[in-house]
């Protein structure tokens, strides 16, 4: 019984955001030997404020790196202590190697990881770095699915296939406020929504990601941190049914 009320309170405390974006750190083969330490935060610093390190949680840490001889380590740990480690991979003929050898090998962030103190990778040895790459997850300061006060207009309508699924780009010309998808004969999967902004940035929606039935919609409003201008929106879905046609995702966007 005492279990299940673990289980029950760990699933109630699980938080959803609403958008995910990736930060990568190039590193170019950068060397690093005996014991040294790297702080994510500090990392993430050229790419976000420390008012956007508040908001956003670090879901993923990606790494590429290889070792001299095989008997390296990274480990990650935050203030309470280790969290995870790994061997990292190596032998002397490639570890001069500009291009070859490198291994990638990811840590997923616990909730209370990002609440505890500083992230750290801790490198333990003689160890080459390609490239690090933070996954982060947030939810808008606003209420992002209030869309009343926008008029939404028809941008696209098209046909989504099984299995591999179709992908549209939305050229951007212009401020726009919202973004609505509405099944359109037979269901459909949303599989990935990303804004693409003028300064490079790309923040991807995960609210919208689902299954949408025929005239079932979804909605997100652009305010605040997402208002800015874009380039372009790339809707990815694929058909669910199995059998019959495939389905059809209409695309709208909105303005105030």
């Amino acid at each position: 019984m005492k279990n299940l009320s673990v289980v029950l309170l760990s699933l109630l405390c699980t938080q959803s955001f609403a958008m995910k974006k990736s930060s990568t750190v190039d590193f170019y083969g950068a060397e690093f030997r005996g014991f040294e330490q790297l702080g994510i935060k500090r990392l993430l610093r050229d790419d976000l404020s420390r008012r956007e390190l508040s908001v956003w949680n670090i879901e993923n840490i990606q790494v590429e790196a290889k070792s001299f001889d095989g008997q390296s380590q990274i480990k990650l740990v935050s203030g309470r202590g280790e969290i995870a480690s790994f061997d990292v991979q190596g032998t002397p003929d490639n570890y001069d190697s500009q291009l070859s050898g490198y291994q990638t090998n990811s840590f997923r962030i616990p909730s209370y990881a990002n609440r505890d103190g500083a992230l750290k990778l801790v490198m333990i040895g003689d160890i080459k770095l390609s490239e690090i790459k933070v996954d982060l997850e947030a939810s808008p300061s606003y209420d992002f699915r209030n869309v009343s006060k926008l008029q939404f207009a028809d941008e696209t309508n098209f046909k989504v296939s099984k299995v591999l699924g179709s992908s549209e780009t939305i050229r951007v010309n212009g401020p726009v406020d919202g973004i609505k998808l509405i099944g359109d004969k037979e269901k459909v999967s949303v599989t990935g929504v990303t804004l693409h902004f003028s300064d490079g940035e790309r923040i991807e929606l995960t609210e919208l990601d689902g299954r949408l039935k025929p005239g079932q919609s979804v909605a997100f409003r652009f305010a605040h941190e997402l208002d800015r201008p874009l380039d372009k929106i790339v809707v990815s879905a694929v058909s669910s049914s199995l059998f019959g046609s495939r389905g059809r995702l209409k695309v709208q966007l909105g303005n105030k």
